[in-house]
């Protein structure tokens, strides 16, 4: 698999190809990871985000700014009792923050996603993994499509699995 990466490096693809690979190995985690990092890379092909370089010099506040607001937060020794308890009945402050969605809530269609996930299944399908096409394949949104209908057809031509039947539309 690694010298199939090294071929034909595409970044979304390789991404993609590690999300499947963690969700087959149990490990979801990573695998949302991945898949979000490929979308992120699609999407940054598609010019509707901005380049990690643009993005980091948009007005993010500096590490020092994050500093002062975070001892602004602090509590003073006044508030504090003796047991190390607050002397008020406000709420106990935590560090849980609630965060606003990433690049203003831009993301792949379920169109487009489809379209992804359906290269990487073809990209797979042509270096003969059809296990790695199938889990892909499992992913997609809608299964009544003619590129995901071939796909499937050629994931049961690989397994040997002529017999089952396909979905009809």
């Amino acid at each position: 698999m690694q010298d199939l990466i090294k071929q034909n490096y595409e970044p979304v693809k390789v991404n993609l190809l590690l999300s499947i690979a963690y969700q087959m190995n149990g490990d979801s985690v990573m695998g949302e990871k991945y898949r979000a990092t490929g979308n992120l890379m699609k999407l940054r092909e598609l010019a509707r985000v901005s380049n990690a370089t643009e993005a980091k010099t948009e007005g993010n506040p500096k590490a020092s700014q994050l500093i002062q607001q975070m001892k602004a937060f602090a509590p003073t020794q006044s508030q504090m009792t003796v047991e190390g308890g607050s002397e008020s009945n406000e709420p106990q402050v935590t560090n849980e923050v609630d965060s606003i969605p990433g690049f203003k809530n831009v993301r792949l269609s379920p169109e487009e996603q489809d379209e992804v996930l359906i290269s990487l299944a073809q990209f797979l399908l042509d270096n003969y993994l059809s296990e790695f096409a199938e889990q892909t394949l499992q992913n997609i949104d809608d299964k009544t499509s003619f590129k995901y209908l071939g796909c499937l057809a050629r994931v049961r031509i690989l397994q040997g699995k002529l017999g089952e039947e396909l979905p009809l539309l």
